[in-house]
């Protein structure tokens, strides 16, 4: 490929995406579609991690959807399905997802004691806002808004991953429930073993991954999924694929 038809094409991939990803992500994905336009056979790309894979395989995807390269083109390097040897954490997921039935049979089963309520809404939190367990367990009535029209679920930067502040949001038919609510007593260790006791093949944490599957079959955007979730890059939210004003239009179809 010459200079000029490369640079054609990714000005063509630059006008594609540039309402759609951050200056930084717009930066990224332009150095790695050079990088798999200028792949030969004799140079191919080098896929050195999972993410980077996804990363890739996006660029590449969206160049396809927008015709700037030809459907059938060969990115030298880039496999169409990720290499066993980054595939371990994309096969946990999908082998520890929760579907919503699973989830309410579960929820059946939990214990009716008072240790036994506060994993049942702890579990439920995690499932709808996809709230790691220690960001479960550190809501407070403080963290929950509860207006007319949402309900807003605020992780403090103390308990966030990474020391990172976000929102998130619950179903609407919640709000009864939570209006009540002031701080969970039950311990990390606890809630960890009973779940992993009363599920089998699935953690806590995999009531996040779940939510975020949902969210994304639901037809939220990515860019959202990856906000409500607190990545750092978007990249580690597109395993699922294949500053919020307010809140977003594909979580009214879910109840929130």
């Amino acid at each position: 490929m010459t200079e000029e038809k490369l640079k054609a094409k990714l000005t063509d991939y630059e006008l594609s995406i540039h309402l759609i990803v951050s200056p930084k992500t717009k930066k990224e994905y332009l150095r790695v579609a050079r990088q798999i336009l200028v792949a030969t056979k004799e140079h191919r790309f080098q896929c050195t991690s999972r993410g980077k894979w996804l990363q890739a395989r996006a660029v590449a995807k969206k160049m396809k959807d927008e015709r700037i390269v030809p459907k059938n083109y060969k990115f030298w390097g880039l496999p169409d399905k990720l290499p066993p040897r980054f595939g371990d954490r994309l096969s946990k997921i999908k082998e520890t997802y929760i579907s919503l039935e699973k989830f309410q049979k579960l929820l059946r089963t939990l214990p009716t004691t008072v240790k036994g309520r506060e994993l049942h809404l702890a579990s439920r939190i995690a499932y709808y806002s996809a709230l790691r367990l220690k960001e479960v367990l550190s809501l407070t009535n403080v963290d929950i808004e509860i207006t007319a029209t949402s309900i807003i679920v605020y992780v403090r930067r103390s308990a966030g991953k990474g020391s990172k502040a976000r929102e998130s949001y619950l179903p609407r038919d919640m709000a009864e429930e939570l209006q009540a609510f002031e701080k969970f007593r039950i311990s990390y260790n606890y809630t960890a073993q009973m779940f992993r006791r009363y599920i089998e093949n699935a953690s806590f944490h995999s009531l996040r991954h779940s939510c975020a599957s949902n969210w994304h079959n639901a037809g939220i955007p990515l860019k959202t999924i990856q906000m409500l979730l607190g990545h750092k890059s978007v990249t580690t939210t597109e395993i699922y694929t294949h500053v919020l004003p307010s809140k977003p239009k594909g979580l009214e179809k879910l109840g929130y």
